[in-house]
């Protein structure tokens, strides 16, 4: 069955619409703003309309809009921004969350109605129309009054039922009112007291949205009294095909239940996406524009653009719903056309991928705030994978704490690490709050300088079973320095990030390792030659490369000594014989016996060059 008809009605959005404007029906907006003088003026005498609703998480706000006589046609021009919001209607660009304990308490009150007398087919007789125009209908009658929407949060202070009554009392005497209205001192001290409260109007009435409910309902009086205040309320339009008796003008609605159900599936698609948009702008106003660390002002960068990116393929989409729509209204295309849109690849991951980045910015920002607070109380933050990498996930925690305590020592200060993560802190946030303030006592009591370091196992594969609190004493470190470079060579700890450098090297040499997967390609390289031409050396400039990336990195750090090396170099003019030695006493290297091999057995060093390939070099006598 379809619904046909010459004439429509529409909430004024847009209040500069007089009787003989002319409006375009497929895109809900004005385009031509005549005026003529009305043939009939009616004051009205009814009872003002008074709504109290409560608030649903559930539902968005554009459903709100039912409440207030907003139709299905002229909500989805505002879901799809054909209409710019504004008075009741802004309802819809509220920031705030709605829930159980909002009350939404609407006024309307209609003062007068206006109409044109006309005949149909002689419309040129009152007005002449543009020779060109996209306009479909036009203002023949407008009722004129004021309406008002108040936002109310019901705040933990208050209780529910007395609030509820109150605004009980207030609705019944607005509904019945047309003139002042009495509030008791009780009841005025009681209102004064809501907080937060949103007041939407038009802005002949009101111009600050945060105008407290006592003001506006102390000048409701004068609103009602005074004309100037009064905007329109209600357009009835008809049809210019009709009034001019002309086809050349665009058609009217002719909108099948089939096609209304196709038109209402823009709705179940737009709503989710503009929910976690909000979210997420919500969100990116508590960040601040810059940061101490330049990691992390290089990633607020990537993600804002990231945003901007996602947010104008929407806005394509957006574009093609609106043309569509306008399309479908003037039977100009098939209402499929919709489903079209929102299945076509480009857009069908919208809802997913604006949810996806919300989390993920989520995230980013509590880890942000982290960062930021260690940084402000002198803390490093360092991110597990930028000094062990995923690829050497096979590690036991055992190699993990060896490994962080070496790679993370001092040799100037004493070193505090603690392990945590994401997971830990928010299972334990009361433990995480306690350690985290004994850190920072131990750090202001103590004599000599102390480092203390955040190690952030949130990325990596083998979970924390709970916090752990290494203290590594200056002798300690300068142990671990002598015992572990041989053993497990890595890069030093490098500036916080959330993400490991792509230039950063990481090997493991001896290390006990579990079953590996049978993808990893493995070379073995025998190294053979006579004693002293340097195989051994060969090694250790091997692990030097490895961990450097430039000569002058490598300058400025000690040299890590894989194997223990003893040799003569001749200096000066006098070609003095000097000995060269580097790294710590090592049964396997036997210096004692000049002209013999230093090296008493074979012995294979492995390097984990990546997740594919595994090199061992295998050192010989």
């Amino acid at each position: 069955m379809t619904s046909e008809s010459y004439v429509i009605e529409r909430k004024a959005i847009d209040i500069s619409g007089r009787l003989g404007s002319l409006y375009d029906a497929s895109y809900d907006r004005l385009t031509n703003n005549y005026s003529i003088e009305a043939s009939n003026v009616q004051i009205l005498n009814e009872p003002s309309i008074c709504r109290i609703f409560s608030g649903d998480q559930s539902i968005d706000l554009i459903t709100y809009l039912r409440e207030m006589d907003i139709n299905d046609d002229l909500r989805q021009s505002i879901l799809l921004r054909m209409v710019n919001p504004s008075g009741v209607s802004s309802l819809v660009n509220h920031n705030q969350p709605i829930h159980a304990n909002i009350r939404f308490l609407y006024y309307s009150y209609r003062s007068k109605e206006e109409e044109l007398n006309f005949t149909a087919g002689k419309l040129d007789q009152i007005i002449r129309l543009p020779s060109s125009t996209r306009a479909t209908h036009m203002i023949t009658k407008i009722i004129w009054g004021i309406e008002i929407l108040c936002i109310i949060p019901i705040s933990n202070n208050h209780s529910m039922k007395t609030i509820d009554n109150l605004l009980e009392t207030i609705f019944n005497r607005l509904q019945n009112s047309r003139g002042n209205i009495h509030l008791t001192n009780i009841e005025k001290r009681q209102i004064d007291e809501l907080i937060n409260v949103t007041i939407y109007s038009s802005e002949t009435c009101i111009d600050n949205p945060n105008t407290s409910l006592l003001v506006v309902l102390n000048k409701l009086n004068d609103w009602q009294k005074y004309t100037n205040f009064h905007h329109p309320l209600i357009y009835t339009m008809h049809s210019l095909r009709w009034l001019n008796n002309n086809d050349q003008f665009p058609v009217t609605y002719n909108l099948t239940d089939q096609i209304r159900y196709d038109v209402e599936q823009i709705q179940t698609f737009i709503i989710p996406i503009d929910t976690s948009i909000k979210d997420v702008q919500q969100l990116l106003e508590k960040i601040p524009e810059t940061f101490s660390d330049p990691t992390l002002n290089q990633q607020w960068t990537h993600y804002k653009e990231e945003f901007s990116t996602l947010l104008e393929t929407y806005e394509n989409c957006r574009k093609c719903l609106r043309k569509t729509l306008s399309d479908i209204r003037q039977n100009a295309c098939k209402s499929i056309q919709i489903n079209k849109i929102i299945s076509d690849p480009r857009y069908s991951s919208l809802k997913t991928n604006f949810k996806d980045f919300y989390q993920q910015i989520h995230r980013w920002f509590s880890k942000m705030m982290l960062i930021e607070q260690l940084i402000n109380d002198q803390i490093q933050y360092v991110n597990i994978l930028d000094i062990i990498p995923h690829e050497h996930s096979f590690m036991t925690m055992e190699d993990i704490d060896a490994i962080l305590k070496c790679s993370l020592t001092n040799k100037h200060s004493s070193v505090i690490l603690w392990y945590s993560s994401d997971h830990l802190k928010r299972r334990k946030p009361d433990k995480w709050k306690e350690i985290y303030q004994r850190l920072i006592i131990e750090k202001q009591k103590t004599t000599q300088e102390t480092s203390c370091i955040y190690v952030d196992f949130s990325p990596c594969n083998k979970k924390l079973q709970d916090f752990n609190v290494v203290q590594l004493p200056i002798e300690l470190t300068s142990k671990l320095r002598r015992d572990h470079p041989k053993e497990r060579p890595l890069p030093s700890a490098s500036s916080p990030t959330l993400h490991r450098s792509t230039k950063q090297r990481s090997l493991v040499s001896s290390l006990p390792s579990e079953r590996k997967s049978s993808s990893v390609t493995e070379i073995n390289v025998l190294l053979m030659g006579e004693t002293g031409v340097g195989k051994s050396t060969f090694i250790n400039a091997f692990v030097n490369y490895l961990m450097f990336d430039t000569l002058e990195h490598a300058e400025q750090h000690e040299p890590i000594v894989l194997i223990p090396v003893s040799f003569l170099i001749t200096t000066g003019d006098q070609f003095d014989e000097c000995t060269i030695k580097f790294g710590d006493v090592d049964s396997n290297e036997n210096y004692e016996h000049q002209g013999q091999s230093v090296t008493q057995q074979c012995k294979s060093y492995v390097f984990n060059l990546n997740e594919r390939l595994l090199l061992r070099l295998i050192d010989t006598p």
